[in-house]
């Protein structure tokens, strides 16, 4: 389960560490989230960069992120496409979809893909940034306990049913 990981704290701070995979193509974009990232208050961002999903796919079988920041539009592909493969809102790692298309299609293509946050880029801050993490990395931690209480009671039922 992802989250705020008390055991990874960052050597010289006490803030919680994050590990956050940034998929993005444009280093414009990129260096904007990862200027964000570094002004938050509640974390401190270890961050890594994806220019493709061949990559984000590579680096995700390497090494945990506990965040995933996915551009929409990468070139050819999407980034719902990764969201899916890992599993969506089951993934390990929390998702949040990062687009510069204000439109409703995109943000249901984002919501069926899995991602539990979308940020548009024209709103994107430290602040915004910050928040949506937060709440993402919290709402997932809720959702995997309520799965693991479901798992439970499922279990018990089949037992009781033997």
């Amino acid at each position: 389960m992802c989250g705020l990981r008390p055991d990874l704290q960052h050597p010289t701070m006490s803030l919680p560490l994050i590990r956050v995979l940034v998929v993005e193509d444009d280093f414009g974009d990129y260096d904007a989230v990862a200027r964000a990232l570094k002004k938050m208050t509640s974390f401190d961002a270890l961050v890594t960069r994806a220019k493709t999903l061949v990559a984000a796919r590579k680096l995700m079988a390497e090494h945990d992120y506990d965040v995933l920041l996915l551009d929409f539009n990468l070139g050819p592909e999407f980034g719902t496409r990764l969201l899916e493969e890992i599993g969506g809102r089951g993934a390990k790692s929390v998702a949040i979809l990062l687009t510069g298309l204000a439109n409703q299609d995109v943000h249901d293509a984002a919501l069926r893909s899995g991602a539990i946050g979308m940020i548009l880029k024209e709103d994107l801050s430290s602040t915004v940034l910050e928040n949506t993490i937060r709440s993402s990395l919290y709402t997932h931690r809720l959702e995997a306990a309520a799965t693991g209480v479901l798992d439970a009671y499922i279990s018990a039922e089949k037992k009781m049913a033997l």
